[in-house]
């Protein structure tokens, strides 16, 4: 019994260890963050006097980055199993302002994310976004349709809800770019620089308000302790449990 009780106790010290670097990883990046961020003159004050965001983001709003556009694009069909709702102040126990339902939507996603309510902006509050809804769902009316519209009007809806989305979408990317190659329209290198650059980011604008000194996003700091720490200390809690009876049966025997 000895090996086995070696075994896992050495399994065990490399899943706290990694919980270690896990937690330390994320505090290192939230403090990098913090030293690195340069603010300008020009965004930054306005965020420090809580200025509506409506006001601050308002060239972003009108920009033409968000109309329909005529750029290169994939339309993506995704199913939502849940309903997503939008408010006029983030606020979760305030009256939803628009929701959409659950079912079949179409979003376009091209070379940057350009519309359709991916690529959203950061509010002062993390978790919640300032973002344009997605198009109106699939019905058999609307479905031979090319473009879908989204309301113009902005909304604060929850990050978890867009993440829901993205990971539709990386998916659902991932597998038409799969279905091109077995048809033969995609040699195997292309597949593959595809599929490195697949991946639908919700921080576009954070990075980029970032590095211009506009405003350090809450979003972009890491969680101390996420899903995987907590997974990791399962993962220990399971393992004590068989070495602690084979510590016990020798010391019985």
């Amino acid at each position: 019994m000895k090996p086995l009780r070696a075994i896992l106790r050495c399994v065990i010290l490399l899943l706290l260890v990694s919980l270690g670097i896990s937690v330390v990883s994320a505090a290192q990046f939230n403090r990098y963050l913090k030293d690195n961020f340069v603010p300008n003159g020009k965004k930054w004050p306005l965020f420090e006097q809580n200025v509506p965001l409506e006001e601050i983001y308002s060239d972003y709003c009108d920009s033409e980055y968000y109309a329909a556009s005529n750029l290169t694009s994939l339309p993506v069909n995704i199913v939502l199993n849940r309903p997503i709702r939008y408010y006029d102040t983030p606020d979760i126990n305030s009256e939803p302002a628009f929701e959409l339902p659950a079912g079949r939507y179409r979003i376009e996603i091209g070379e940057p994310v350009f519309h359709q309510g991916i690529h959203t902006l950061p509010t002062y509050q993390k978790g919640w976004r300032y973002a344009r809804t997605l198009p109106e769902p699939l019905t058999p009316e609307n479905e031979k349709q090319e473009n879908l519209t989204s309301p113009m009007r902005w909304y604060y809806v929850r990050l978890e809800d867009l993440k829901r989305v993205t990971i539709h979408l990386l998916a659902e990317e991932r597998t038409l770019y799969t279905n091109r190659f077995l048809e033969g329209k995609l040699n195997l290198r292309s597949l593959v620089r595809l599929w490195k650059k697949s991946g639908v980011s919700l921080y576009n604008l954070d990075k980029l308000l970032y590095e211009q000194g506009d405003y350090l996003s809450p979003d972009l700091f890491r969680p101390l302790w996420d899903w995987k720490c907590t997974a990791l200390v399962i993962g220990m809690v399971l393992l004590m449990i068989p070495e602690r009876l084979s510590t016990g049966r020798e010391n019985t025997t």
